[in-house]
């Protein structure tokens, strides 16, 4: 009888309610995010070693300085001795959401950005359980417990901006395939569209391709049980082409370099893919989130980052979670319950023989590393039970006798938890609970925290007060469903304890930090004392040089070009302790030298910065005679770390260039050579130089496919050829004679992607003309019932009206 009335009901909730909920959405976001009202100027929410200060901050700065000046930013000159830009997804300069980095400072931009991603988080679950028919309580109390949980707002904490970005919007999607189901129109796949497409635009591919497995499961068990599948089946197709041609000048841009030049082109080893795998004990952060310790210097005591290893949800919203699954239909629990156990199968990794055999079979998921991703997924779930039980709780506030008890069990259960917490401390046995944790190879807490005693004393305490608390609201929650026939005023008070919990959880990854330090400054204000055109080495704070006004032969990056990483790696372990005093000395001058690298700078044992010099410097053209062609750059890299390298003498290339050399020209020297630069941008240059002999014109910049050489009509040759050379520079064939060439960095993929999704742009503003065309007309006539223009033959569910 309880399905048969959660499902039966077809009465449509006022704007007003839906709109109340909205408004108590961005309150919540503002009362979280207050702090930033205080901040400094130039102040950015998020830690000073977090991906935010070391890879985004800079990539922001530069990406959408060149934006405001019209100039759609393809390579970055400042990192990696120049590199690919937009090939990487997480610059995001096409995402929408971040075009407001063209109207404010960076800083204020990116704390606007992270709030504002939050609360889209929370509003597009709230649209998932409105189209569900939840009251709009039910969806407010669930969409604040998604939006504030560990898998979601954690990540504000390390400023995983495009992390944050793409799960924003997988609740739409999820919207999007109940429509497919539930209506006879295909406005839902228009909606579809646009959640994948700011998905993938927003940056973060791996939550992109984790949330469309999760969401390819859902679709496939609704399917199973539909009247009509045909019609679903190429609506959930047409929803993935369609939002992959919307953003394929940004897939297809990244795929290209992935496969040419970029670096992790290949599949991870098993040991590589697992890293990152769920530990088992972290599903007790599902009630106690700070059980290992929490944000914060180096309070976190588990395994892994917490950021990826916490599923809290409210300790509230799990217990109406369990009344959620009871009060859906068979048919609905058994999909909500099948999707939660398969994405944590597969977040546990390693532990898990799901993924293992996922990892083998799956197309793709051998790719990504950090299979913990998959509690988002799982997170999305457990909201949908707890929008389910209060939803339930509210339309029928009838005694919950077996749920209280169940809670007043499990309150019982944690308090003698705490008991033993408190009597290991003091009898010595704490720690032989917690050091396989410490010590294991999975652990990034410091060794010499990990043997101290404070460890100890602050683990406890941390487990002991989370534990106490966790059965506090146990006992709360256990007296008030006992109390619910007095009046709904109760509901309302187990509703407002989930989402204060989900508030004072939130509250604890408010940091903030200035992106360009006065210790920076100095270092930068040193090494631009001496003029030049080079490029620095920089183990410190990785992307920061570029918001220095340095160039850098390194910097941070998911994904590195494969070239330049390869020979970092092989003159060095990018390491501290590696940059000694004599780091130059003997082959590495030469090597360095290749990209102009001047300097290199890094940290002392007192924390205090040092420079080192090179000598040995190339200008950033020079005309060499010699060459030797070798089969691919690894080859290449070989023989320029040889002790007897001298790049002025010899090139090494990966092809032959064509070009006819006479024994005077072998005779001849290197030497520099004067070239007239005009109309230069970061990814561009018009080049006019004159060549006494033939030979190769090397230049000491990174090499990519996608750069270009074009002859302007005065040149003595009428076509020029780009080349890997010393596998990490570009060269180019030259005979003697004027030359006059434009040199751009122009991919195939993004030219094709680019007309790729105009076109489907195009054809999307054509459909949501259509469906805004044909509300007018009925509203007009007076018979508008939101359905479509563009009708489809009924199928699965439809006419169904059922919430769950």
């Amino acid at each position: 009888m309880t399905e048969q009335r959660t499902e039966q009901r077809t009465s449509r909730i006022p704007w007003f309610w839906h709109f109340t909920a909205i408004v108590g959405l961005a309150l919540v976001t503002l009362w979280v995010f207050r702090f930033l009202f205080g901040l400094d100027e130039g102040q950015v929410i998020s830690i000073l070693e977090g991906d935010l200060n070391t890879e985004y901050f800079a990539w922001r700065e530069f990406g959408f300085a060149a934006l405001k000046q019209g100039h759609l930013a393809l390579w970055n000159p400042h990192l990696f001795a120049g590199s690919p830009f937009l090939a990487n997804p997480e610059t995001a300069l096409l995402y929408p959401f971040n075009w407001l980095h063209l109207f404010l400072p960076v800083g204020l931009a990116i704390n606007i950005t992270v709030a504002l991603h939050i609360f889209l988080a929370g509003l597009t679950f709230y649209l998932w359980m409105a189209f569900r028919r939840f009251h709009p309580g039910a969806g407010f109390v669930a969409a604040v417990c998604f939006m504030l949980s560990g898998p979601v707002f954690s990540h504000v904490w390390p400023g995983h901006l495009s992390n944050l970005g793409s799960m924003a919007w997988a609740p739409l999607l999820f919207l999007a395939i109940d429509g497919l189901f539930t209506e006879q129109c295909w406005r839902y796949c228009l909606v579809g569209v646009v959640a994948i497409a700011l998905q993938i635009l927003a940056g973060h591919i791996q939550y992109v391709y984790f949330t469309g497995l999760i969401a390819s499961l859902y679709f496939g068990l609704k399917l199973i049980s539909a009247s009509a599948r045909l019609q679903p089946l190429l609506g959930f197709g047409l929803m993935y082409v369609w939002a992959a041609a919307i953003a394929a000048v940004q897939l297809l841009t990244t795929a290209s370099n992935a496969t040419t030049d970029g670096a992790r082109a290949a599949a991870f080893t098993f040991k590589d893919g697992t890293l990152f795998s769920f530990p088992p004990e972290n599903f007790l952060t599902l009630l106690m989130p700070g059980l290992f310790g929490q944000m914060g210097g180096e309070s976190y005591w588990g395994r892994c980052f917490y950021w990826e290893m916490c599923l809290f949800l409210t300790v509230t919203g799990l217990i109406i979670a369990i009344q959620g699954a009871q009060v859906l239909s068979r048919a609905h629990r058994r999909i909500a319950l099948i999707c939660i156990g398969s994405c944590l199968a597969l977040a546990l990794g390693k532990r898990s023989p799901v993924f293992v055999w996922a990892f083998s079979w799956v197309p793709l998921l051998n790719h990504f590393r950090g299979p913990s991703k998959f509690t988002f997924q799982a997170s999305l779930f457990f909201a949908l039970l707890i929008g389910a039980g209060f939803d339930d709780l509210i339309r029928r506030p009838l005694e919950r006798r077996k749920l209280a008890f169940f809670s007043l069990g499990l309150a019982i259960l944690l308090f003698s938890l705490a008991g033993s917490i408190w009597w290991m401390d003091h009898t010595g046995h704490w720690a032989e609970v917690i050091r396989p944790i410490l010590f294991s190879s999975e652990s990034y807490i410091s060794r010499a925290r990990a043997h101290s005693l404070e460890i100890l004393a602050t683990s406890a305490d941390f487990a002991l007060h989370q534990t106490i608390q966790a059965g506090a609201i146990l006992l709360f929650l256990a007296a008030a469903l006992l109390l619910i026939p007095l009046g709904r005023i109760v509901v309302g008070f187990i509703g407002a304890l989930a989402v204060a919990e989900a508030i004072l959880f939130a509250g604890q990854f408010t940091p903030s930090f200035e992106p360009v330090s006065p210790v920076d400054r100095d270092i930068a204000w040193a090494i631009q004392k001496n003029p030049g055109d080079y490029r620095v080495l920089w183990d410190g704070t990785a992307n920061t040089t570029m918001s220095l006004g340095l160039n850098a032969t390194y910097g941070y990056s998911s994904i590195p070009p494969q070239r330049i990483e390869s020979y970092i790696r092989a003159a060095v372990q990018y390491q501290t302790h590696q940059i000694g005093e004599n780091f130059f000395d003997g082959p590495r001058a030469n090597y360095f030298s290749l990209t102009r690298t001047k300097f290199a700078i890094s940290a002392k044992p007192n924390g205090l910065p040092r420079l080192m010099v090179n000598t040995v410097e190339l200008p950033q053209f020079l005309l060499v005679p010699q060459w030797k062609v070798v089969p691919n750059f690894l080859a290449a890299q070989a023989e320029i770390t040889k002790p007897d390298f001298n790049p002025r003498e010899t090139v090494f290339l990966e092809s032959q260039p064509g070009l006819m050399i006479t024994a005077k020209d072998k005779a001849a020297t290197s030497a520099p050579v004067k070239v007239r630069l005009e109309n230069q941008s970061d990814d561009s240059m018009e080049m006019s130089f004159d060549a006494k002999t033939s030979g190769l014109l090397l230049m000491t910049d990174a090499y990519d496919s996608g750069w270009k050489a074009d002859a302007l009509p005065d040149s003595i040759q009428s076509n020029y050829q780009v080349m890997p050379a010393d596998s990490v520079i570009r060269a180019i064939a030259v005979q003697p004679g004027h030359h006059h060439l434009k040199l751009e960095y122009r991919p195939s993929a993004f030219i094709m992607g680019k007309y790729i999704s105009l076109s489907a742009l195009a054809l999307f503003a054509a459909a949501v003309g259509i469906e805004l065309f044909a509300a007018l007309i009925l509203v007009m006539t007076e018979k508008f019932k939101a359905r479509s223009l563009v009708r489809w033959p009924k199928w699965g569910e439809a006419n169904a009206t059922g919430n769950h």
